[in-house]
C-alpha cells in the first residue's frame, strides 16, 4: 500500500529503528488519475532508516513535520492475551500499524527549518526548567505533549 501522511509525533528511536504516529493520512489511488483517498485516524510506523531516499539525511532520520511517502503493508494492531493493544492505540486514535516500510520524503525545506527550530527551542526549555514545569512548558509554547505527566 502507498500511504502518504506527516510525522505527527516525535519519533522515538530505539536502536537503529524509529517509531512514530502518520497522521493527515492520503492512500494512494487505485486507478491511475483518481485523487487520493483521505483517511481519518493515525497510524504507527516503526521504520529503519538505510532502506529509502532518507540515507542522505543526517540522524534524526525521521523527525516531527515530515511529510513522507511510505510504501509497504498496513496492519490492524493485534489483541493479546492479556493485553488489548487494539483498544489502547484506539483510544489514542491510532487504527492501524506500518511496520519496516519503504520511505521517501516529500514537504518544503521552510518546513524542516520550522521544526528545526521548534526541536531547539525543545531542548533549550528542557535545559532551562526542572520537571514537570518543563514539559508543561514544551506542551503550551510548541505543543510537545508526549512527556506532559497525565495529571497534567
Amino acid at each position: 500500500m502507498s500511504l502518504r501522511g506527516q510525522v505527527v509525533s516525535d519519533p522515538e528511536r530505539i536502536g537503529s529503528l524509529y517509531r512514530f504516529w502518520l497522521g493527515n493520512l492520503a492512500v494512494a489511488p487505485e486507478v491511475e488519475g483518481n485523487e487520493r483517498q483521505q483517511l481519518i485516524g493515525t497510524t504507527l510506523v516503526t521504520a529503519r532508516h538505510g532502506e529509502s531516499l532518507l540515507d542522505d539525511r543526517s540522524a534524526p532520520h525521521f523527525r516531527y513535520g515530515d511529510v513522507l511517502e511510505l510504501n509497504g503493508e498496513v496492519e490492524d494492531p493485534p489483541v493479546f492475551e492479556d493485553f488489548d493493544y487494539r483498544d489502547y492505540l484506539a483510544q489514542q486514535r491510532v487504527g492501524a500499524l506500518m511496520p519496516f516500510p519503504s520511505a521517501s520524503l516529500e514537504g518544503s525545506w521552510l518546513r524542516g527549518r520550522v521544526f528545526a527550530l521548534r526541536s531547539k527551542l525543545s531542548s533549550r526549555v528542557e535545559r532551562s526548567l526542572p520537571e514537570p514545569q518543563a514539559a508543561l512548558a514544551q506542551s503550551l509554547l510548541l505543543g510537545k505533549r508526549r512527556d506532559l505527566p497525565e495529571s497534567v
